[in-house]
C-alpha cells in the first residue's frame, strides 16, 4: 500500500463562507492589536461561529470516504470506500456527531461484550471484524460502499 487519502467535505454554503473568511485573514494565528487588546483572528472567528444559528430547515448528511491506490500483484489497484450518513430524527443538524459518536460507541460495546479481545494499539482490522462492525453501522443507518457497491 502506497497511498491512502482521507477526505471530508462541507455543505456548499459552509465551504464558500469558510473559504472567504480564510482568504481575508480570519484563520490567522498571528496576534493583532484590537483597540489595545491582543487577539488572534482564528480565536475571534471560532467564537463568532459558535454564536451562529443553523439555517432554517437545514439537515446535515455526510459522505466520508477513503481513496486507496497502489499496486497488487504487479497491477494497479484503486479502491474507494465511502460511508454515507443520513440525517436522523432529532440529529438533523449534527451528522458529524453521528459518524463520530456511533462508531466509537459500537466499539466500546464490542469491547464490553467481549467481541473485541485484542489489547494494545493496532490497525482496526486486526482486532475488529469488518463485517460485524459494518453490520452494526448499518443498524444505525450508516451505509458503507466499496467502489460504488454497498458492502454492509
Amino acid at each position: 500500500m502506497k497511498n491512502i487519502k482521507f477526505y471530508a467535505g462541507f455543505p456548499e454554503h459552509s465551504f464558500e463562507m469558510i473559504l472567504s473568511l480564510i482568504k481575508i485573514g480570519f484563520a490567522s494565528k498571528k496576534e493583532i492589536n484590537y483597540f489595545g487588546t491582543k487577539i488572534k483572528p482564528i480565536n475571534f472567528l471560532t467564537q463568532m461561529l459558535k454564536e451562529l444559528n443553523m439555517p432554517k430547515g437545514y439537515t446535515e448528511k455526510e459522505n466520508l470516504w477513503v481513496h486507496i491506490t497502489g499496486t497488487k500483484n504487479g497491477k494497479r489497484k484503486d479502491i474507494m470506500v465511502e460511508c454515507l450518513v443520513p440525517p436522523l430524527r432529532g440529529w438533523e443538524s449534527s451528522g458529524c456527531n453521528i459518524d463520530t459518536g456511533f462508531p466509537a460507541s459500537i466499539l466500546a460495546q464490542m469491547i464490553k461484550k467481549g467481541v473485541i479481545t485484542e489489547k494494545g494499539c493496532f490497525s482496526p482490522e486486526i482486532g475488529v471484524s469488518p463485517s460485524i462492525f459494518f453490520g452494526e453501522l448499518r443498524k444505525k443507518k450508516m451505509r458503507i460502499y466499496e467502489n460504488g457497491k454497498i458492502i454492509n
